[in-house]
C-alpha cells in the first residue's frame, strides 16, 4: 500500500525486459501517491518490453493508476488496472510528461504497441475530466491493443468520458 505524495509506489523509468508477476498496488486514500506504476523514459534511450502477469492496480491515486508516458512494447495479462479513484485515469499513456497529466521528470518520445489481454480496465473515480483510459496521441502514434479485455466504471464515474483519446 502506497501512502505517500510521491510519483509511485513502483518505478520502472528507464529500464528494458522487466516482467512482474502476481503483485497489488494500493494508493492510500488520505496520502495518495500520483500513480501506482510508473514507465517512462528518463533519458533518449528506450525503455519498455516488459511483461505484466496479474497486475492489480487498486485504491487512490492523485493522477493515475497506470501512467505510462514513452514506453513501448509492453504486455499486461490478466490484470486488474481499475483504481477506485484517480483524478485523470485509471490507465493514461502519452508520449510526453505535462500534456495532460503530469508526474515529472520523464523524457518525450513514441510509446508505440502496448497490449493488454485479458485485462480490466477503468476508475472509478467521479471527478469531472476523468476517465477509465485516456491515450494522448499528440505527435506520435499509439498502436495500443486490447484483446479480451473488460472496461468498467460504477455509478456516475467517470464523469466527462470512459475511454478518452487526444
Amino acid at each position: 500500500i502506497g501512502s505517500h505524495t510521491g510519483k509511485a509506489i513502483v518505478s520502472m523509468v528507464g529500464s528494458l525486459f522487466c516482467e512482474i508477476l502476481g503483485i497489488t498496488l494500493e494508493g492510500d486514500t488520505a496520502n495518495r501517491p500520483k500513480t501506482g506504476l510508473l514507465l517512462g523514459r528518463s533519458s533518449a534511450s528506450s525503455a519498455g518490453n516488459h511483461r505484466f502477469s496479474k497486475l492489480d492496480i487498486q485504491g487512490f491515486y492523485s493522477v493515475a493508476g497506470l501512467y505510462n508516458i514513452a514506453s513501448e512494447n509492453n504486455s499486461f495479462y490478466n490484470c486488474y488496472l481499475a483504481p477506485n479513484d484517480a483524478a485523470f485515469a485509471g490507465v493514461y499513456v502519452s508520449q510526453s510528461d505535462g500534456n495532460i497529466a503530469t508526474i515529472g521528470g520523464l523524457t518525450a518520445s513514441s510509446r508505440e504497441a502496448n497490449s493488454f489481454y485479458g485485462c480490466v480496465v477503468g476508475n472509478y473515480g467521479v471527478a469531472a475530466g476523468s476517465a477509465g483510459l485516456w491515450v494522448d496521441c499528440d505527435s506520435s502514434t499509439g498502436h495500443h491493443h486490447f484483446y479480451s479485455a473488460f472496461f468498467v466504471a460504477s455509478g456516475s464515474a467517470c464523469a466527462d468520458s470512459f475511454i478518452r483519446m487526444r
